[in-house]
């Protein structure tokens, strides 16, 4: 059983060891039993955390590797006809919808598009990268509720009314 998940994917702009969380909760006696089966070379538990991050990155690596030996196997030869192919295919791809509007509240299903851009990893040896549907979405900045004593304070002050000196500065002025 691995000891570290990856909870959410990183990219070339993140660490790769962002994202990362134990199976274990963190500083549990489980978590120190595993590891310390896992990796007995170690005096520590900081030392085999260390270790264990580091294996499961490097597991990782060797998948990375893997996959992109099995993209460079499958991808044709570099050529004048290929090169012309790839810009058709990429005439063909079909394009995100741009510029949605929509009114009224909408869940975040009915927001998502219903198909993912659907391309073949061998045609042309073009790939999706990013799919909005992975991504999380995101909502605009709620107003935050009131506790009791602000709610109590706001109503005092709403029921007490404006000074006078406010009502008068509030005079309606009508255009001339």
């Amino acid at each position: 059983m691995d000891t570290i998940k990856r909870v959410r994917p990183t990219s070339d702009d993140e660490e790769p060891w962002k994202g990362l969380e134990f199976n274990q909760r963190f500083g549990s006696d489980r978590l120190y039993d595993e590891l310390k089966k896992k990796y007995p070379q170690y005096t520590c538990l900081r030392q085999r955390q260390h270790a264990a991050v580091i294996a499961f990155l490097q597991q990782e690596l060797q998948v990375m590797a893997k996959k992109e030996a099995a993209l460079e196997a499958s991808a044709p030869k570099q050529g004048e006809e290929n090169s012309i192919s790839l810009l058709q295919g990429v005439e063909k791809s079909p394009q995100p919808a741009m510029g949605v509007h929509y009114s009224g509240r909408k869940s975040a299903n009915a927001m998502l598009p219903k198909e993912p851009a659907a391309v073949s990893s061998t045609e042309h040896g073009l790939y999706v990268t990013f799919n909005l549907s992975n991504q999380p979405m995101e909502f605009p900045h709620k107003r935050r509720k009131m506790n009791p004593t602000e709610k109590a304070s706001y109503k005092r002050t709403r029921a007490k009314g404006a000074c006078d000196s406010c009502k008068r500065q509030k005079v309606k002025v009508d255009i001339l």
